[in-house]
């Protein structure tokens, strides 16, 4: 499988992950509970590295104003939204530790 990321898009598959395991030896609903927490923490991470200020840069010749900014994304998909995906698989590991 080929991982496409920029910037510290790639946290988005770790953050999660990391909160889940660690989450995992409280029970039942431990999986559940730490991707739901890391998830949160990823939206957050992701929109603060997201909306950070770019940096302006002005052409000598044309007198234009470019902004550039780091792209923080995986598979192109920024980090922050990466995040909904994570939400629906902790409702539905949540979900399927309460049936059990």
């Amino acid at each position: 499988m080929i991982l496409i990321w920029q910037g510290w898009g790639i946290l988005s598959l770790f953050i999660p992950v990391a909160f889940g395991l660690l989450m995992n030896p409280l029970g039942e609903l431990g999986l559940g509970i730490g991707l739901l927490v890391g998830s949160v923490v990823n939206f957050y991470v992701g929109y603060k590295l997201n909306n950070r200020q770019g940096r302006v840069y002005v052409d000598s010749v044309t007198g234009e104003h470019f902004v550039f900014r780091r792209n923080n994304s995986l598979f192109w998909i920024p980090m922050q939204y990466i995040s909904i995906p994570w939400v629906l698989l902790s409702i539905f590991e949540i979900i399927h530790s309460y049936s059990m």
